[in-house]
């Protein structure tokens, strides 16, 4: 039986080939905690309409400009211009762009120079490089995307460089499909997404406290590298000062005055290479050379490739924990 977690990080890839269309509930649940942000700040919502062929300006300056419910359904311009002059918005725009029809303008074609924030709902699959163009144009953001994108190496080095980071929710609510179709919090597609930002975030500086305590029983160590698996984030030992894989559910809860990011558990060096050799699959000491252990060739076990790999009581290697991030705390407490 596949895990819900699980589950929802393969929804979460599966989410790149559907368009889906934000909730008002959870804009109005995201939103007011950036408030002091948006003051004085010109705002535009790249991918929230298809029909203008430049961005339009819909608020200026405490004035409604141009605002047409048939043409602007987004509900992120709709909360905008509902609380612009409570939030003392500058400016709101929109544009957007229908490959269908090839309508709008592109997000890669706007000059985000008129522009202090971003605050959109962007195409998955085009999520990393819509991220790489708001980092590259110096632009602050609040996005949704895929929690996914955790596992996404260029992108998760953002998170380790303090550029990007999770907001206050790291699940939706529900989505709208284009067919008018509402999908609920119960539905996965929902709860494999999340809110990304460069916004300061308040509990994001809130130290997780850790009462647990490590010991080898609780804790397995890896086969192929030099750290300890963790199953429950809750459960991080608070006097381990090596290195930890935990779920990236981790992240939600993640202060990086607390935790090290050492890296992403799947492209992390390993201490042997996973070789096929004919109807074998040898673990191969990179020091020295040496087969340390070998299988007997099997497509799960190709499959399982350089993932990290728990060990066994026996000490031989063991199961291939899903969707590990290896951490380290910077306040063991060892008392």
């Amino acid at each position: 039986m596949i895990s819900s977690r699980r589950r929802r990080i393969k929804e979460s890839k599966q989410l790149q080939n559907n368009e889906f269309y934000t909730l008002y509930e959870d804009i109005a649940a995201e939103l007011p905690n950036y408030k002091e942000f948006l003051k004085g700040k010109r705002i535009i919502c790249p991918c929230d309409c298809d029909e203008f062929t430049k961005a339009q300006i819909v608020y200026s300056n405490g004035k409604i400009i141009s605002f047409n419910n048939t043409l602007i359904k987004s509900n992120f311009i709709k909360y905008l211009i509902k609380h612009a002059k409570e939030y003392k918005i500058k400016s709101i725009s929109v544009s957007g762009f229908d490959p269908n029809t090839n309508k709008g303008i592109r997000f890669q074609d706007l000059d985000y120079s008129k522009y202090d924030i971003v605050i959109t709902n962007p195409p998955f699959s085009q999520f990393r490089e819509f991220v790489e163009i708001l980092l590259k144009n110096k632009m602050q953001f609040l996005v949704i995307g895929p929690q996914n994108a955790l596992t996404y190496k260029d992108f998760f080095q953002h998170i380790q460089n303090n550029e990007i980071w999770i907001g206050y929710h790291f699940h939706m609510s529900g989505f709208a499909l284009p067919n008018g179709t509402i999908i609920g919090r119960r539905d996965n597609r929902a709860r494999s997404c999340c809110w990304y930002t460069n916004l300061e975030v308040q509990t994001r500086h809130e130290e997780i406290v850790l009462t647990a305590k490590y010991s080898p029983e609780k804790y397995p160590s890896y086969y192929n590298f030099d750290g300890i698996d963790i199953k429950d984030s809750r459960k991080i030992p608070c006097d381990y000062d090596g290195y930890m894989g935990v779920p990236i559910t981790f992240m939600q809860k993640y202060n990086p005055d607390q935790f090290e990011l050492i890296g992403l558990g799947s492209p992390i060096e390993k201490k042997f290479i996973h070789k096929k050799d004919g109807a074998q699959i040898h673990y191969i000491d990179k020091k020295t050379n040496e087969i340390v252990y070998s299988f007997p060739f099997s497509l799960r076990e190709r499959k399982i490739g350089n993932l990290l790999r728990v060990q066994n009581k026996d000490g031989t290697p063991g199961n291939a924990p899903f969707g590990r991030i290896i951490i380290r705390n910077k306040k063991v407490n060892k008392e």
